[in-house]
């Protein structure tokens, strides 16, 4: 008995290719693969960045002297803010250079023309106050007085039109009219003569070649001199050579051929 292989028809050739492109999954370009990947790898790290942007790396060292400055000007910022907000809350003012002939009347006069007047008081600095009455001229003629007052108003707006009075003549003198206590003429009266007291204690600020006197005695001796005998000069003696050979200037032990 024969048996006969049936050849290959067209129809088994494409059931054969369909069959293989089912079962057979497509092979890629790794190449392809790769720029896939790396870039799905900066998407995501583009997209990590922007949910965090304060947590991007940087180079050490980069950005240290920006955010140096950027700290130090934020923080200069706030220290100004908040004087200017502590200046705005000032409804004082001091005033400096009262004469003894000025009376609280005379000021309420001067500073109600800047606004609303809560209290106002007259304070001696030095000399002798009277807690009664008005003292007399005499009494200024023996006994120096040296005053300021304090104003203190209802808005600090007024407080500002205030200093503009500086400078302003009442009872004879020039009045001062400052923000703090400190620029006062007799406070810095004060604190110019405690330094002239303590420059002078330590010896500091004087003039070149200027002559001082010592806080302290100096006890002074004439100078003596103390004779000095003379160090005596021993010549060196010459070392026997018994024991050793000598050839010229040159010796050598005995045991020495």
């Amino acid at each position: 008995m024969l048996f006969r292989a049936p050849s290959t028809s067209l129809e088994s050739l494409l059931q054969a290719s369909v069959i293989q492109d089912v079962t057979d999954p497509v092979k890629r370009d790794p190449q392809e693969s790769t720029g896939e990947s790396s870039r799905k790898a900066q998407t995501s790290k583009a997209q990590i960045r922007a949910r965090n942007p304060d947590k991007r790396r940087v180079r050490s060292g980069s950005n240290a002297g920006k955010k140096h400055h950027i700290a130090m000007a934020v923080k200069k910022e706030n220290a100004s803010r908040k004087v200017r907000q502590r200046e705005r809350g000032w409804c004082y003012v001091y005033v400096g250079n009262v004469s003894p002939a000025t009376d609280e009347e005379m000021l309420i006069k001067l500073f109600s023309t800047c606004g609303h007047i809560i209290k106002l008081e007259i304070q001696c600095s030095s000399g002798l106050a009277m807690t009664t009455g008005k003292p007399t001229p005499a009494y200024y003629r023996g006994h120096p007085v040296r005053q300021y007052a304090t104003v203190v108003f209802g808005k600090p707006q007024h407080a500002q039109k205030a200093l503009k009075l500086h400078g302003s003549r009442v009872g004879g003198t020039e009045l001062v009219v400052v923000r703090s206590a400190s620029d006062l003429p007799e406070v810095k009266e004060k604190v110019e003569r405690r330094l002239r007291d303590y420059r002078e204690r330590l010896g500091l600020g004087h003039r070149q070649g200027e002559v001082r006197k010592s806080a302290k005695p100096l006890c002074l001796q004439p100078t003596e001199i103390l004779p000095v005998d003379e160090p005596k000069i021993v010549a060196a003696s010459p070392r026997k050579l018994g024991d050793r050979h000598k050839i010229w200037d040159f010796s050598f032990p005995m045991t020495v051929v």
